[in-house]
């Protein structure tokens, strides 16, 4: 596969964006909610969705926050629900802020389907949740870390967002796992920059300043990781500082390309939007389906970010019929 697919994909999914998606009738439509509607993690998200929505008959409303408000997704799922759509998918905006205007559409006995990030409500009728493995997640940095280590190293882990919840599951399965698996692999600094990468980039620079060994960077995001990366650059350390970064995003990718990012934990977004079309389906159906489920990670590298597998895992759009 050709290294400019990704590039071509990407304007495809912002200009699929830009002209709105196709709309049936309110009985015959899913409603999706990401947590930023613009965000290229999202948009891969959304061609699995619209991808298997059309082989249905189905049809996705994607509507969300250009940028993290929980408000705004209470007031279309309230509105999604007054309209009585087929279903409701969902990226939540923090673990709770959601629950009652979930609940309120459960009532009505419609189908929702939660991506990626949990939330507090237990499992009850026509409620899904399609997640991220932090464990997976974590092993797949642990293996990488050793194949570039060894069994030594120190590494700092940079973003930490005390009021992110999957931000926190991140850093504690990925510290539990190299703890038992890679205990000689340490973990020298735990950086909070919870909101830009330009603050990122300061907090790295800190650690670079006093950790004279540091051998990488994990960022639990992708501001971190683009900050990390612009350390690096600025401070120019005399060893190799490796970057390790959690969720894909094209500028990430694009240094990844260039050697300035190691490695990027991908999660599969088009395989959670494609689930999540077939939950609310088969719900509505009465068919039996699998409410509980935690999609496997995979790690992009220099290596294979050009194999089939990984470029269709990585897609902004799909080519329609």
């Amino acid at each position: 596969m050709k290294r400019s697919r990704f590039c071509a994909v990407f304007l495809a999914g912002i200009l699929s964006g830009l002209s709105g998606c196709d709309r049936g009738t309110d009985s015959r439509t899913i409603c999706a909610i990401p947590q930023l509607a613009s965000q290229e993690l999202y948009l891969t998200e959304r061609a699995g969705m619209e991808e298997t929505a059309a082989g249905r008959h189905l049809y996705v409303d994607w509507d969300g926050p250009s940028d993290s408000d929980p408000q705004r997704q209470i007031d279309i799922v309230a509105a999604a629900t007054a309209e009585n759509r087929y279903g409701i998918a969902i990226n939540p905006v923090g673990s709770n802020t959601t629950d009652s205007a979930i609940l309120a559409a459960l009532a009505k006995g419609m189908p929702v389907a939660v991506l990626r990030d949990p939330i507090d409500l237990k499992s009850q009728p026509h409620l899904s949740f399609l997640l991220e493995n932090y464990a997976a997640d974590a092993k797949l940095i642990a293996q990488r870390l050793t194949q570039v280590f060894g069994t030594h190293g120190e590494v700092a882990i940079l973003g930490v967002d005390p009021y992110s919840a999957s931000g926190l599951a991140r850093l504690d399965a990925t510290e539990k796992v190299l703890r038992e698996e890679s205990p000689g692999i340490r973990v020298v600094d735990r950086v909070i920059a919870p909101y830009s990468s330009g603050l990122a980039q300061i907090g790295a620079e800190k650690a670079l300043d006093q950790h004279p060994h540091l051998g990488a960077f994990i960022a639990l995001n992708n501001r971190a990781g683009l900050g990390a990366a612009a350390a690096i650059a600025t401070k120019a350390p005399a060893h190799p500082v490796r970057v390790l970064v959690f969720d894909q995003s094209l500028p990430l990718l694009l240094r990844l390309r260039r050697g300035q990012i190691d490695s990027i934990v991908a999660q599969n977004m088009r395989l959670i939007g494609r689930l999540a079309v077939e939950n609310i389906d088969a719900d509505r159906q009465g068919k039996p389906y699998e409410h509980f489920r935690q999609l496997e990670p995979m790690l992009v590298t220099g290596d294979n970010i050009d194999d089939e597998k990984t470029q269709e895992a990585l897609l902004l759009n799909w080519e329609k019929p």
